[in-house]
């Protein structure tokens, strides 16, 4: 959902290009061995240098939490967190006040609060049509499990789901297999990403995420 395959393959096709094709075009038998070795030193430069901005774009790219936010589930990447406006209760070693942590070995799973106050809810709704929500700002995460109330309230039973287009109802047949659990005690909400927005999470009867499905949740 985040695009993290797709920007993988580039960073390999760009090593692939940076390095063995550059080594082919540069290299020639008639020069000296001072010559080719500067020359292998300037692509394996090149080289490295196109790694480390790849993995830097993967880095910041890659999904840090999938935040419950009002009636949906967000996933939240690295780079959203690194250009949010926050109320300064974010520490320096990146945790809350609630010692919700950003880690490297997958996304974890967060609730947003509600407002403080009146003003506080007018300077969410100006950071909202700026294009900074509340699923990415730190200082809005609280425990999944404070949010449960609302995720309950707000999911969808799984039979309202259309399923009319072609292939949908097999993948929504198979992520529902995969539960364990008969669809009528399963409840679902969309998610959405900044490349995708035609996926759903089921839930359980308690509100615990189970399993994902592509299938359009609106």
């Amino acid at each position: 959902m985040a695009g993290g395959i797709n920007l993988f393959i580039l960073v390999v096709a760009v090593d692939i290009v940076c390095g063995p094709l550059l080594t082919l075009v540069l290299l020639n038998p008639k020069k000296s061995r001072k010559e080719l070795i500067l020359d292998v030193a300037l692509v394996a430069s090149v080289q490295l240098a196109a790694l480390a901005y790849g993995l830097h774009s993967i880095a910041i790219a890659r999904p840090v939490a999938i935040a419950f936010e009002v009636d949906r589930f967000r996933v939240v990447a690295a780079a959203d967190l690194m250009a949010q406006p926050t109320s300064g209760e974010v520490k320096s070693d990146g945790t809350t006040q609630n010692q919700l942590r950003v880690g490297w070995f997958g996304p974890i799973w967060v609730g947003t609060r509600l407002p403080k106050d009146s003003d506080e809810r007018f300077k969410s709704l100006d950071l909202s049509l700026q294009g900074y929500e509340p699923s990415s700002r730190l200082d809005w995460w609280q425990a999944y499990e404070l949010s449960l109330p609302d995720v309950l309230s707000r999911a969808k039973p799984l039979a309202s789901l259309n399923t009319s287009a072609p292939g949908l109802s097999s993948r929504l047949e198979q992520a529902v297999k995969s539960t364990g659990l008969p669809p009528e005690q399963l409840k679902f909400l969309p998610l959405l990403s900044h490349k995708q927005t035609d996926w759903i999470v089921l839930l359980d009867p308690k509100g615990k995420p189970i399993s994902f499905a592509q299938v359009d949740g609106f």
